[in-house]
């Protein structure tokens, strides 16, 4: 646990830094540190960190934390830890009291996603692609807060979509025209279902994108419609990227 606690990185997704007089503080929400802390204690309890962990693991596991408990990258005035743990200590013990609690408090905490988070497959596929604007315009959309940032996300992952079609066709091309159905179908979307999915998806993404992009007024601010619809063109992006990385 102090291999973990003791990386900058780890304490920085935290949102833990140390005052002057050496006291810890705390600069995330009470909300979102308890999330994260909690869940924390949790892999910490059943065997899911390693005391031998190297930093890069250590920082991968922060970054995959973050993603998992649907947190932001929003901060606030800082204040004692001793004020947060008050409250994670008490929704640990109430945790262990029983499975039904447990089940329980779960429903009560769900909430609005506010990052997409990072989809580990995607991100190797785009990787292989060999693409720095990709890469880094993939990395940005998914670690930036949806409360604050939903119409720059849409329009991040429109740029994304456009330059995969271009990628793709080898030449000028738009994406919500050159990812038809039927192109959909050759890139393995055989599924009727799955196949409407993804078309929706990416007709919500186009049409949202040019709207904000264009639009003096209009714009997309529904964070957990994009955030839905990332997810449903995950495996499209992967099987985009894998096509255009493989081919000769």
């Amino acid at each position: 646990m102090q291999r973990y606690i003791g990386n900058p990185a780890m304490r920085n997704f935290l949102g833990l830094s140390r005052g002057e007089d050496g006291r810890f503080l705390v600069q995330r929400s009470k909300e979102d540190f308890k999330a994260l802390f909690t869940q924390f204690l949790k892999d910490v309890r059943d065997g899911k960190i390693s005391s031998r962990a190297y930093t890069d693991d250590v920082i991968e596991y922060a970054k995959d934390l973050v993603a998992s408990v649907g947190v932001g990258d929003d901060f606030c005035d800082k204040y004692d830890l001793a004020d947060a743990f008050d409250e994670v200590e008490e929704d640990v013990s109430e945790e262990e009291e029983s499975d039904e609690d447990e089940e329980s408090d779960d429903n009560e905490r769900i909430r609005p996603r506010t990052m997409i988070g990072r989809n580990a497959d995607v991100e190797h596929a785009l990787v292989q692609v060999k693409n720095q604007k990709l890469e880094a315009l993939y990395a940005s959309c998914c670690d930036l807060s949806l409360s604050r940032h939903t119409p720059l996300i849409t329009v991040g992952f429109w740029s994304i979509l456009e330059a995969l079609a271009s990628l793709h066709a080898r030449g000028d091309a738009k994406f919500q025209d050159y990812f038809g159905k039927d192109r959909l179908r050759s890139l393995g979307f055989t599924d009727k279902r799955e196949r409407d999915d993804v078309w929706e998806a990416l007709q919500n993404i186009s049409r949202k994108g040019n709207a904000t992009k264009h639009s003096p007024r209009a714009a997309h601010f529904d964070g957990s419609q994009l955030a839905n619809d990332v997810d449903v063109i995950a495996p499209f992006l992967k099987a985009v990227c894998d096509e255009i990385s493989t081919r000769p």
